[in-house]
């Protein structure tokens, strides 16, 4: 059974082994291509950055993605008017 992360420890059912919230690791952020193209300057506004995805002017590690939500990872390569820029681990922090 889980309990509320401020509630004590959770006991794991299948290893029947206790831990505690400060032994979990937390899931790393997602950053999805709309927020990249916004963070990095490249789209004014989110429709801006919705207009040039759905239009074709985005490959995502060389292959053309017309997903907004496409979720990028530390190390991928945005394509925008020959233009590259290299997803890093910065823009993951809090």
């Amino acid at each position: 059974m889980l309990r509320h992360p401020l509630a004590g420890p959770i006991r794991n059912t299948l290893t029947k082994k206790a831990t505690t919230v400060m032994d979990a690791n937390p899931e790393p952020r997602k950053l999805c291509l709309d927020q990249f193209l916004k963070l990095s300057s490249v789209a004014g506004t989110g429709g801006h950055a919705k207009f040039m995805i759905q239009n074709g002017e985005v490959k995502v590690n060389g292959m053309l993605e017309t997903r907004r939500r496409r979720q990028l990872f530390v190390d991928d390569i945005v394509e925008v008017g020959g233009q590259r820029f290299p997803v890093t681990s910065s823009l993951f922090t809090e």
